[in-house]
């Protein structure tokens, strides 16, 4: 049995083994929770107890939260009514989600 820490929560690669994960066509290493659970917070879903950091995008009509993981990490999207759009994403998905609400930025020094 694996015990998760709760300053750091499961893996995307753990959350993605439970099943219930898809792959966001055309967005490789990014999947949404199928059947969704729009009453499911992100902290219960990730198993952790930390805040996630709030962003707030001019490219996205919901607030978002972000917890990060270990190997990338879990992207929830507060709707208007109070429910949730839970996506799991790898580093790299992360990193292509973050740049498309421009919430990072391109630096040609680091490529």
């Amino acid at each position: 049995m694996t015990t998760t820490d709760p300053e750091e929560g499961r893996t995307v690669s753990e959350m993605l083994g439970s099943g219930g994960w898809e792959e966001l066509p055309g967005c490789p290493g990014r999947h949404r929770l199928r059947p969704p659970r729009p009453s499911t917070s992100p902290q219960e879903l990730a198993g952790v107890a930390v805040e996630p950091e709030r962003l707030v995008s001019a490219k996205c009509r919901d607030p978002i939260e972000l917890l990060r993981l270990p190997d990338g990490a879990l992207l929830s999207y507060r709707r208007s009514d109070g429910s949730w759009g839970h996506t799991l994403n790898t580093t790299s998905g992360l990193e292509r989600k973050l740049r498309q609400l421009e919430l990072l930025r391109h630096d040609p020094d680091l490529s």
